[in-house]
């Protein structure tokens, strides 16, 4: 729920009041509308839940590529040095993008580990 944040001043005190306001769908103006009138609530919900399904799913696919490449950088010891991979990244929209970074090996931990 969205906060309001209001200062008022006493005396030599300033005071700052918290309140709490929950927009109408009217003062929303973000929130679609069908022929002049306000979307029903039912089809809003809807929305909203495919919308955090998809977000969800969306992080769940990160999270699986995150573990696959840790796991592959375990067994490999292969990888590419972040601030590198980000100075590279960037560069790419300049007229002088710099050569991609190099692939570093360390010993796989898997090894370390035995």
């Amino acid at each position: 729920m969205p906060t309001t944040v209001s200062t008022t001043s006493e005396s030599a005190t300033d005071m700052v009041l918290l309140t709490s306001h929950k927009p109408t769908l009217a003062s929303r103006p973000h929130v679609p509308t069908i022929g002049g009138g306000q979307c029903r609530p039912d089809t809003i919900a809807s929305d909203l839940v495919e919308t955090l399904i998809e977000d969800q799913e969306g992080q769940l696919r990160r999270k699986q590529e995150a573990d696959l490449a840790w796991k592959h950088y375990q067994n490999t010891g292969l990888h590419i040095d972040g601030q590198e991979a980000i100075a590279w990244l960037r560069s790419l929209a300049t007229a002088h993008p710099i050569p991609k970074p190099q692939v570093k090996h360390h010993p796989p931990l898997a090894a370390l580990r035995t």
